[in-house]
Parts: structure tokens; sequence; C-alpha cells
């Protein structure tokens, strides 16, 4: 395994000295795509990073001629931490997934953090965001 995944063990009223990151991305009316990185973060080696929080959203801006699966996925190097997605979504409707608070990533190699598109629909466009917040240590 290229990293270990746990939960907080960040002792109640402890102070944490380390680098605040928050890397982010905006990708407007991107038409149908097989799956594709939108952030990479990579974490170091032999540092934690610890997971404040994170969200992406897809929003169809404008109609698919035959409307297909919008999804979103979170990964760390190989592992999967979070998915979201709908078979079909219209106009103004949107996909949503929230990574929660909590998580610690301490990778033995240099691992990355991936956050990922993919939009199944024939014609159409979807306007894609995101960030996550971590604590590198």
């Amino acid at each position: 395994m290229r990293g270990v995944v746990g939960a907080s063990s960040i002792p109640p009223g402890a102070t944490l000295r380390g680098e605040l990151s928050a890397p982010s991305f905006h990708a407007p009316s991107q038409t149908p795509h097989a799956i594709t990185d939108r952030l990479t973060f990579t974490i170091p080696a032999g540092r934690r990073a610890y997971i404040l929080g994170g969200t992406a959203v897809a929003v169809r801006a404008t109609a698919a001629t035959v409307s297909g699966r919008v999804y979103l996925e979170v990964r760390f190097g190989a592992l999967r931490l979070m998915a979201a997605s709908k078979p079909a979504i219209a106009v103004g409707e949107e996909v949503a997934l929230v990574l929660p608070g909590g998580l610690v990533l301490a990778p033995t190699t240099d691992t990355a953090l991936v956050v990922a598109t993919r939009d199944d629909s024939v014609g159409g466009g979807v306007d894609y965001s995101g960030i996550i917040t971590l604590l590198l240590v």
C-alpha cells in the first residue's frame, strides 16, 4: 500500500504546527468525458496530511442530447476514498461530494490526493468545482 488512511488521532486541545493548504479547481462547461483528474495534490513521504474537509460539485450547465451519469471521486493513490454520482441530471441540477474532516493520510512514498470527474452524457456541458483543505505536518 502506498499510504495509510486512518481516523484523526489529534488529542483534544492539542496545537498542530504545519502548512495549511487548500488546493482547488474550477472547470466550467466541460463536455462529456471519461474519468479526468481535476485536482492533484502530492503528499510527501513521511509527512502526515490532516484532512480538515472538502467539497466537489458538478452542476449541469447546458442540456445534454442524452443525459448520462455524472460522477465525482476522491482518490489517495490507488485507494478511492469517496465517490458520488447521479444517473442523469437536468440543467441546474447537481451532484455533490463532501469529504469530512478527520482523515489522516500518512504515505510511505510520495502519494497523490486526486479529485476526478466523469460525464457519460451525449452533448451538453457540466460545471465542476471543488476544494480540499488540509494541514501538512
